[in-house]
Formats: C-alpha cells, sequence, structure tokens
C-alpha cells in the first residue's frame, strides 16, 4: 500500500456547514422557536442518560445487596 505523498490525503473530509444567517435576516419568533426546540432536544437527552444511569445503579446496588446476603 503506498503512502500518501501529504498530511491532506489523510485528514478526514467533513461536510461543510451550511452558511450562516444573519440574525438580521431571521425574525425573533423564529430564533425563540428554535431556542425552544434546542432546549427541549437537550432535556430529552438529559433524561435519556439519566435514566440509564439510575438502571446501572439499581443493577449494580441489587447485585451489591445479593452479594452481601
Amino acid at each position: 500500500m503506498p503512502a500518501p505523498s501529504n498530511s491532506a490525503e489523510l485528514a478526514i473530509v467533513l461536510p461543510r456547514l451550511p452558511r450562516s444567517v444573519p440574525r438580521s435576516g431571521v425574525s425573533e419568533q423564529a430564533r425563540l422557536s428554535l431556542k425552544q426546540l434546542l432546549g427541549d432536544t437537550d432535556r430529552r437527552f438529559a433524561e435519556a442518560f439519566a435514566a440509564i444511569d439510575r438502571e446501572r445503579y439499581d443493577a449494580a446496588t441489587g447485585e451489591l445487596i445479593r452479594l452481601r446476603s
């Protein structure tokens, strides 16, 4: 397998982000809606991870109680 000729060939090509829209081009209502949507998504992720942690904690606690009895 031939070695790459430069470091640019080693880099992973990532998709480019869309151009940002200036704040003046977006209504206040649209910005608030997006902020609310992102906040809701963040809360759902946090709740999902907390549920996983609770399941792991409960399983570990149950195992410890079983081993000590």
